[in-house]
C-alpha cells in the first residue's frame, strides 16, 4: 500500500508533464503580420543590444512596405533612438519544413527568419 506522500510524489510530476505537453508555444509561429512583428521585435531587441552595447534598442513601430502573409515582407523599424533602427526583410519557414534557422536569410524566431540590414 502507498502512502499519501509517495502517491503526490508520482502525481506531481505526471501533471507537469502533461501542462507542458498542452502548452501553448511562445514564439511567433503564424504566417500573418502580428507573428511577424513578434519576431521582428524579439531579433531586434536581442542584435541591436549586442551590436550598439552603449546604446540600449527602444522599438518605437514598425512601418512595413511591402507584407506577403505566409510568405514575406519587408519594411523599417523606427527606433526612439535615430542612430538606431533601420531596414529588416522577414521570411517565414513552411511548418511542413520545420522550424526556421539562423542562416543566410536572419536569425530565427518561431517560423519566422528576420534580416536586420542595419546590423
Amino acid at each position: 500500500m502507498m502512502s499519501g506522500m509517495m502517491r503526490k510524489a508520482l502525481v506531481i510530476p505526471a501533471v507537469l508533464a502533461a501542462g507542458i505537453a498542452c502548452a501553448p508555444v511562445v514564439q511567433a509561429e503564424s504566417g500573418d503580420q502580428s507573428a511577424a512583428e513578434e519576431a521582428v521585435t524579439a531579433i531586434y531587441n536581442q542584435v541591436q543590444a549586442r551590436c550598439t552595447p552603449s546604446m540600449s534598442p527602444h522599438l518605437q513601430s514598425i512601418a512595413w512596405d511591402t507584407f506577403y502573409p505566409g510568405s514575406w515582407g519587408q519594411g523599417r523599424i523606427r527606433d526612439a533612438n535615430p542612430g538606431l533602427g533601420g531596414p529588416f526583410k522577414a521570411y517565414w519557414a513552411n511548418p511542413r519544413v520545420g522550424p526556421a534557422r539562423d542562416g543566410p536569410a536572419g536569425r530565427a524566431y518561431g517560423q519566422w527568419n528576420v534580416d536586420l540590414e542595419f546590423c
